[in-house]
This record gives C-alpha cells, sequence and structure tokens, in this order.
C-alpha cells in the first residue's frame, strides 16, 4: 500500500512538473523546442537549433526571423552584441570557409519587416575579429567598435577602430589601441567613447 502510494504521489509531481512547464512556454512566445538561447534581453531572444541555425524572435509576439545569412557556412554568433532601439535589434557575427575568415558582419533587423541591413566588414585572413561594443539608435543606425587580433606573432593585423553606418557604406570615426572598449556609448544622437583617456564624441545619423 505505501509503494503504491509512493507511485502515486510520483506521478503526481511528474505530471505538474509537466504542467509548470507547459505553462511556462505558453507565456514566454520565444520559447521554441530544441532551441538554446544565446542571449536576451527584454524585447528579444537570440537563440540557436541544431547549432548552425540562429533566429531573433520578439518576445511581445513570438514573431522569429532567421538572424545569419543561410548560404554562410560556420557562423560564431558574436552574442553578446545583442542590442535593440525602438523597433530594431542589431548583432554581429563571423563566418568561415575552409577555416579561414571569410568576413564579419554587423546586422540591424527591423523587428516589424523583418528587413535587414548588413553591414559587412572585410577582416584580414590572418586575425581573427570580433565586436566588443555595438550601439544602436531607434533609426536603425548602428555604431560599434571593430577589433582585429594576429592569430600568430608572424602573420596578421592588430587594429582597433571605432565604425558607423545605416544605409550607406561603413565609416570609421575614430582608430586606435588605446580605444577603451568598454566605453562606447550612445546618448540621442550623440556618440561617446574614450581614447587615450581623452573624451571623444560623434554625432549619428
Amino acid at each position: 500500500m505505501a509503494m503504491r502510494s509512493s507511485v502515486r504521489l510520483l506521478g503526481l509531481v511528474g505530471a505538474f512538473c509537466l504542467l509548470a512547464v507547459s505553462q511556462a512556454e505558453a507565456r514566454d512566445r520565444c520559447a521554441y523546442h530544441g532551441s538554446k538561447t544565446l542571449r536576451q534581453t527584454s524585447k528579444v531572444r537570440l537563440y540557436v537549433i541544431d547549432g548552425d541555425r540562429f533566429y531573433v524572435c520578439v518576445r511581445s509576439n513570438g514573431r522569429r526571423f532567421r538572424a545569419d545569412d543561410r548560404t554562410a557556412e560556420d557562423v560564431t554568433m558574436l552574442k553578446t552584441s545583442l542590442t535593440t532601439a525602438g523597433s530594431y535589434a542589431a548583432y554581429a557575427y563571423t563566418y568561415y570557409r575552409n577555416e579561414d575568415v571569410e568576413g564579419l558582419r554587423v546586422v540591424v533587423l527591423n523587428l516589424k519587416t523583418g528587413k535587414q541591413l548588413i553591414h559587412v566588414e572585410q577582416p584580414d585572413e590572418f586575425s581573427t575579429n570580433s565586436v566588443p561594443a555595438l550601439v544602436l539608435r531607434s533609426t536603425g543606425t548602428a555604431a560599434w567598435i571593430f577589433e582585429e587580433k594576429p592569430i600568430s606573432s608572424s602573420e596578421g593585423t592588430r587594429k582597433r577602430e571605432i565604425h558607423t553606418a545605416k544605409t550607406g557604406e561603413i565609416r570609421t570615426l575614430d582608430s586606435g589601441l588605446d580605444i577603451d572598449v568598454r566605453s562606447l556609448r550612445l546618448q540621442s544622437r550623440t556618440l561617446y567613447w574614450t581614447k587615450a583617456g581623452v573624451p571623444k564624441t560623434a554625432t549619428l545619423d
């Protein structure tokens, strides 16, 4: 009798856990089975399915958009770059072919239409590259720090630059390894950063 009661109790506990999970997924419109969250904000969730398909999902309505280029190979999503402003989200990723870095893309995604503005960096093939900071205006204008580090002491480029773009070409606002990667911030149209301890500003579109 005691064993039968224990089995019933375990069954009830299991059913309760399943119900709790189902209710949680119902509340989270971006909870897709088999997905792995890379980063999320109060507005969007960035996740991956099967290790090679990346999506941005709007948490308020569950709409999801493919985040990477379907034709790109071996995408590495720079998940800490994810940011939002107004009806836009922005993030960056690198992609590879034959184990060599092919490029880096900064993507601005319209969360209403799904339209992407893709800003393509052209890094040195013997360097690793990253976007340690990325900020975004509610107009879709993005600014970021683009950094390259050589793969060895004999090959590659060491570079740190501040870039910005909206619909046209990428513009370089500043360059130098003495730019503080933690200093980039945006207030209204004014971009702020620090270089060699000196505050700098620029006005964005």
